[in-house]
């Protein structure tokens, strides 16, 4: 697998090796490539509503680039935008560090990359479960408000 993460210079400092660690762990060692970007949140704004339609602020959003070939070979090809402004607010309103909040959302694009959806309540419930494992095997401490797009 191939991860790029994109350039963080924004005010906060990434650690690239335990990102890419948590993505790989969260991709499950499936083949391709996929990138991470950090914007601000006029430009996931703006994102937001080129792509999907939808004018409002968002935390994560994330664009599957894979063919249909590279998908029946399992492959995972796309790109995980972030919002890091989004990320440092939440942070801070749920007295955790940007860099938890900030794994949380690469996590969950990840899991959407791999085809895992939160549109009903039901499939929601499967992904946060499934973010939380990856986040505590990757040796993020998640607190009871350990972001939004993990509560119950």
């Amino acid at each position: 697998m191939r991860i790029q993460i994109g350039d963080f210079r924004r005010g906060m400092r990434i650690d690239r090796r335990g990102l890419t660690a948590l993505l790989r762990r969260a991709l499950r060692g499936r083949k391709g490539e996929v990138s991470v970007a950090a914007v601000s949140r006029q430009k996931i704004r703006a994102i937001n509503r080129q792509f999907l339609g939808r004018d409002r602020e968002t935390d994560v959003i994330a664009f599957d680039l894979a063919d249909s070939e590279e998908k029946a070979s399992g492959a995972v090809i796309g790109e995980i935008v972030v919002s890091l402004d989004r990320a440092r607010s939440e942070a801070k309103r749920r007295g955790h560090s940007a860099r938890v909040e900030l794994a949380l959302y690469v996590v969950h694009g990840a899991l959407h990359l791999l085809g895992m959806d939160d549109a009903n309540a039901a499939d929601a419930a499967a992904m946060r479960r499934a973010a939380r494992e990856i986040l505590r095997k990757g040796g993020f401490a998640l607190s009871n408000s350990a972001g939004h797009l993990l509560e119950d």
